[in-house]
């Protein structure tokens, strides 16, 4: 596939344009219902061109290296039904690859005796359990180029793993509980079966609890599931379309000024990182909230545009669609609170660590209403046991305004970041 013959050719026959190419391999090794399922192996590559002629823009996109000039005659005729628009595409950067500790080799014998071993530790203590694993390596490139003269180039790899366990009590009651890491090296899967065998431990004693407004401290995975949903707030693409509740609150405290949050596309190690985005945008850290103040959004470079703001290097794609904004790392400064410390002051009340339901809260109100998959009572600062058939309610926006507690201790995935918080006044139906 010639991408340069491609290039002069477009140079003459459009006002700007791009080409994204990637390929990629996978290697998954999967155990579900405690048997190994599938040891496999999956390719894909393939190309996607932006174009823009006469004002308008078109895409297409090929996997077959012989159709890329079909693919680029595809994208010229659908932009005559395109956009109109008129973007500043990046040029040339000196951003250089970050130095991450890529895995050598991956040997599935290796893997599937990890995955083995994992169900064994949740096996030892329970025996009906029903285990998952699903451990993964990948590996490929991507090249963009565009009519601005950028051309970046970058390999990567990445290893993941995925561990879960289903029990059903004698009521028919089901408890599953599952965590997951990921890096861009192999690493043991180990912790993954032994927090899940002591998070069943621990579930196994189940409390009753009583209703009303009472303390609740998020887990990291509870925290996550929460910010996942006011995050899209600070998309260019919904406030643009004021779709997003922080529409013109930029400079402004919406939140506990304990609440700090960074994107950081630069951490070593990650799979999320990258010092080029999809569009060949020059990345770098930049605070979303600082000390409870909206400082930034993300941006791709079609909202950017269209806000006359410069584009954050936020943007990913693959080679079958159009670039978007997407969160790289996400940094939640830990407080200075431990989380035993954390317990005490909420004295009385629950941990919440799995939803059912959060993830269709109210994106612009923040209101939400969430069943507790897994939750764990709280007296007199220590954890008694598990409470079932509960359900916490609330305004997400009003409890990060309100009085919170981020702890020290934190979870660290890939390159994010995420502590455990206390709310002081949740509603709380048992």
């Amino acid at each position: 596939m010639n991408i340069d013959k491609l290039k002069d050719r477009l140079k003459k026959e459009t006002g700007w344009f791009d080409i994204y190419y990637s390929e990629s391999k996978s290697y998954p090794v999967k155990f579900e219902h405690s048997v190994l399922e599938e040891v496999n192996e999956y390719e894909d590559s393939g190309v996607g061109i932006r174009l823009n002629k006469n004002g308008k823009t078109g895409f297409s996109y090929t996997n077959n290296s012989e159709l890329i000039e079909k693919a680029a005659d595809k994208a010229i005729e659908l932009s005559a039904f395109g956009e109109k628009e008129h973007l500043a595409l990046p040029g040339k950067t000196d951003a250089v690859n970050l130095k991450h500790e890529y895995w050598k080799t991956f040997d599935k014998k290796t893997e599937i005796a990890k995955g083995t071993r994992a169900i064994e530790i949740i096996k030892e203590k329970f025996p009906h359990a029903d285990v998952t694993v699903q451990i993964s390596a990948g590996e490929g490139s991507r090249r963009l180029i565009n009519s601005e003269g950028a051309d970046y180039s970058e390999e990567y790899k990445y290893y993941s793993s995925y561990v879960s366990a289903l029990l059903v009590d004698e009521s028919g009651s089901r408890l599953d509980i599952g965590y997951s890491d990921v890096s861009t090296d192999v690493f043991k899967i180990d912790f993954l079966a032994e927090k899940i065998a002591a998070e069943l431990q621990l579930a196994s004693q189940v409390c009753d609890a009583a209703s009303g407004k009472v303390p609740v401290i998020f887990t990291p995975d509870a925290f996550a599931a929460m910010l996942s949903i006011i995050l899209s707030g600070f998309n260019a693409k919904q406030i643009y379309k004021k779709l997003s509740p922080f529409y013109g609150k930029i400079g402004n405290r919406e939140f506990n000024e304990k609440l700090t949050i960074t994107d950081d596309p630069l951490i070593i190690n990650s799979p999320s990182s990258y010092t080029v985005d999809d569009e060949g945008v020059k990345a770098g850290k930049r605070n979303i909230i600082k000390n409870g103040v909206i400082e930034n959004i993300i941006s791709d470079v079609k909202y950017a545009s269209l806000l006359n703001i410069e584009p954050s290097g936020n943007s990913s794609r693959n080679y079958g669609g159009l670039p978007h904004a997407n969160f790289s790392n996400l940094i939640v400064e830990p407080g200075t609170t431990s989380f035993k410390d954390l317990c005490s002051r909420a004295g009385n009340g629950i941990i919440a660590d799995q939803f059912l339901g959060l993830g269709q809260s109210n994106t612009l109100t923040g209101d939400f209403s969430a069943n507790l998959n897994l939750a764990y009572l709280v007296k007199n600062g220590e954890i008694q046991g598990r409470i079932k058939d509960c359900m916490v309610s609330g305004n997400i926006f009003e409890m990060l305004k309100n009085s919170i507690e981020i702890s020290s201790d934190f979870v660290s995935k890939g390159g994010s970041i995420i502590p455990y918080i206390l709310f002081e006044n949740i509603n709380l139906t048992a």
